[in-house]
């Protein structure tokens, strides 16, 4: 059967090829649109006691609510859209409207990272939205024609013309945002235009619509795409893509046709630059060197297309992935779990917090040795989970209702979280399946856990990542086993808390992973120690 084609479909077949790119970008720009609230001042008449007072002016304050707009662009079919963070900043009632004039008002909020000024929203279509072509910021030259495309004083669609005035401008827009180098364009963008796409002729996305000169005329800044890719690329790794752990290290490289002869990358290419050893990549057969074509059916040409594809993969799960090794394709298995073998490869998150120097000094009697292992048949060696279980609850015992406060106060404070103990018998109630948990070749053993109750935004650490209804297990730090902690009780939080700045100098990359269990399902959050 013929497809179909519609009207616009048939217009733009005879149009240039600039006038078809530029529709083309325009599928992928969204309208956002929002209530703010703004506090103002205003003077009412006061009333007089007698007829020889005047009225006097009384200053009352009153709350005026604005229509706040702004432009994103869709950086993934799924509903992932990119703007700046200033157009959704104390925006309620948000909705988008995407170019078919579709209305979605049920927005989630994902990421926003202040000192670039850019925010991450994510809407559910019923069907793929169409997702904006990157380019190269790198290779723009001033001169160039450029195009904005946006949504300036609710004129959704709108499409200007410029070109490329200058780059690597400094910019300092705010106390909190500042940048070392973006792009200059004398492209007309006005407020509403924020958060929309500058392409190039080939309909590429090579900046976002970021700030205009007020005093000037046609002096406008875009941060560059290249900019933008890396920056989204962490905000989605530590968001929807931060569960899983694969042990690679990635560089771009513009790949000539002739030397790596395959169809599907065409340009630049995402070369596997290291990897882990003891990883799920590792496990996978994958080696410096080679090329990743496709990962779990996504064409792949970035890091930022890497971790695209891994949305929605848990540590339970596994994608396919597509490589190219010396003049061959080779297809592998990427697994994030379940591949432990070896028995002598076994680590317990055992309690080792009362073998350091505790800074609440915990009795002696308390202390928690390494446990006699039994045989399960079905994992490996496993430590004696009621042997553990007991000395834990031994700690609780010694503890006073005040450090049990103080410590919970100190765990709010630094974590930005609230939460309870769970036992390891309630443990094993909840998640029979997850009493061994393994990643990479590494198995990972709970003996517990602490339940999240609930979420305090804006503390130093976790409460942007963690989720209430988390069951947090375990804390590693570095590669040494000593710094390999299991969490079953508010104390080992609290530790942890005490000992921050100490793990952050024996961590290389100044980053931990903290264990959990969510929807049932055991992932891990890495997390900055250095904020």
């Amino acid at each position: 059967m013929a497809q179909t084609t519609t009207k616009k479909e048939r217009l733009l077949a005879h149009k240039s090829p600039l006038v078809r790119a530029v529709a083309e970008a325009s599928l992928s720009v969204v309208s956002i649109q929002g209530e703010k609230q703004y506090e103002s001042v205003n003077l009412k008449q006061g009333t007089a006691n007698s007829r020889s007072e005047s009225r006097t002016s009384v200053p009352v304050k009153e709350n005026t609510t604005h229509i706040g707009m702004g432009s994103g662009v869709i950086i993934d079919e799924r509903g992932y859209i990119l703007t700046n963070n200033h157009v959704v900043k104390d925006l309620l009632k948000i909705q988008i409207i995407t170019n078919d004039e579709t209305v979605y008002r049920d927005v989630e909020f994902i990421r926003n990272d202040v000192s670039t000024d850019l925010a991450l929203l994510k809407i559910n279509p019923l069907n793929p939205l169409k997702k904006i072509k990157f380019g190269k910021s790198s290779e723009v030259l001033p001169g160039e024609d450029v195009y904005a495309i946006g949504n300036p004083y609710g004129l959704q669609g709108s499409i200007t013309r410029g070109i490329i005035s200058g780059l690597n401008r400094p910019l300092k827009s705010s106390e909190t945002i500042s940048y070392d180098s973006v792009i200059q364009t004398d492209a007309a963008i006005n407020p509403g235009n924020s958060g929309g796409p500058l392409i190039n002729m080939d309909g590429e996305m090579i900046g976002l619509n970021a700030a205009v000169r007020e005093d000037a005329q046609n002096i406008a800044f875009v941060i560059p795409v290249d900019i933008v890719k890396d920056v989204v690329n962490r905000m989605l790794s530590q968001s929807v893509a931060k569960m899983t752990h694969y042990g690679m290290e990635f560089k771009t490289v513009d790949i000539d046709s002739e030397e790596y002869p395959f169809s599907e990358n065409k340009g630049d290419c995402l070369i596997v630059d290291s990897v882990t050893p003891r990883s799920p990549a590792s496990s996978a057969g994958i080696e410096k060197g080679d090329v990743i074509l496709t990962s779990n059916q996504y064409e792949i040409h970035s890091p930022l297309d890497f971790t695209c594809s891994l949305i929605g993969i848990s540590l339970m799960d596994s994608v396919d992935i597509k490589l190219y090794r010396q003049g061959n394709e080779i297809e592998s298995n990427l697994a994030f779990s379940n591949l432990a073998t070896k028995r002598d490869e076994i680590l317990a998150l055992k309690d080792r917090h009362s073998n350091l120097s505790d800074p609440i000094s915990l009795p002696k009697s308390s202390s928690l040795n390494l446990q006699s292992a039994n045989t399960n048949p079905s994992y490996g060696a496993a430590p004696d989970r009621n042997q553990n279980a007991s000395l834990v609850s031994d700690i609780s015992n010694h503890l006073s209702a005040n450090d049990s406060i103080k410590k919970a106060q100190e765990v709010r404070r630094f974590f930005g979280i609230e939460i309870q103990d769970i036992s390891l018998n309630e443990y094993q109630k909840r998640f029979p399946s997850l009493t061994v948990i393994s990643i990479g070749e590494i198995n990972i053993i709970p003996s517990g856990g602490v339940l999240v109750n609930s979420v305090i935004q804006d503390c130093q650490f976790l409460s942007s990542e963690i989720q209430k209804g988390d069951v947090i297990f375990g804390f590693v730090v570095g590669d040494l086993e000593e710094n390999q902690l299991g969490i079953t009780t508010l104390d080992h939080l609290y530790y942890i808390a005490q000992k921050w700045d100490e793990y952050a100098a024996l961590s290389p990359d100044q980053k931990a992973k903290f264990y959990l269990i969510r929807d049932n399902k055991p992932y891990f959050l890495e997390i900055n120690m250095v904020k």
